[in-house]
């Protein structure tokens, strides 16, 4: 792994990540953490300054400088209507946390998040009393949960540049799983791209 550039906003560290992603430099972000330092010692604090776009090798590094610099010479906008996509799915909520009515009493609908009740019209809005009552780790649920790499095939793995995580000899024609020549470590480059994504 190596560390591409460091920003203040974790908007356009993520951006910059999707953006290298696009062009086929796998990244990722690594974020919230300040350097305390002064530059001579490597203490972090978590919580809050420094979000750190990671390429999965240093050997890109050039190129993927030139893509984020292109990125953030003009970077794009989202449409409009962009938050019509980012509904959950609420019929995804287990029976026992989908609650009734506060009125009549009815079962409500995931189906229908948001009101009138079919019992006595009463206006309701799904997403927020579930989030009232249960609290943001109900509704995770009711969002995408699928790895990065679950529609990755073997081949399209292989093509990515990826270096040895213990000693960053590169892995280039050894395979999905192998041992690293260099340093004798094993490898999955699968797993090296999971673990690379679960920073996300």
């Amino acid at each position: 792994m190596h560390t591409l550039e460091r920003f203040h906003n974790d908007i356009t560290a993520s951006q910059v990540a999707g953006y290298l992603r696009t062009h086929g430099i796998l990244a990722t972000v690594v974020g919230n953490r300040i350097d305390i330092s002064g530059g001579m010692m490597n203490a972090l604090t978590h919580g809050r300054g420094m979000y750190e776009v990671v390429i999965s090798s240093k050997r890109l590094a050039n190129l993927a400088r030139a893509y984020m610099e292109e990125y953030l010479l003009d970077p794009p906008t989202l449409p409009d209507d962009w938050a019509e996509d980012t509904h959950p799915d609420l019929s995804r909520l287990p029976r026992e946390l989908i609650p009734d009515c506060p009125k009549c009493g009815v079962r409500l609908d995931p189906t229908r998040p948001f009101g009138p009740c079919i019992g006595c019209r009463t206006e309701y809005d799904l997403q927020q009393m579930v989030f009232d009552a249960h609290g943001p780790e109900a509704m995770e649920i009711c969002y995408d949960q699928a790895s990065p790499l679950a529609l990755v095939s073997d081949d399209e793995i292989l093509d990515y540049t990826l270096d040895c995580p213990k000693c960053t000899y590169p892995l280039d024609g050894l395979g999905m799983k192998n041992t690293c020549p260099e340093c004798g470590q094993v490898f999955d480059r699968r797993q090296i791209i999971e673990e690379l994504f679960s920073n996300l």
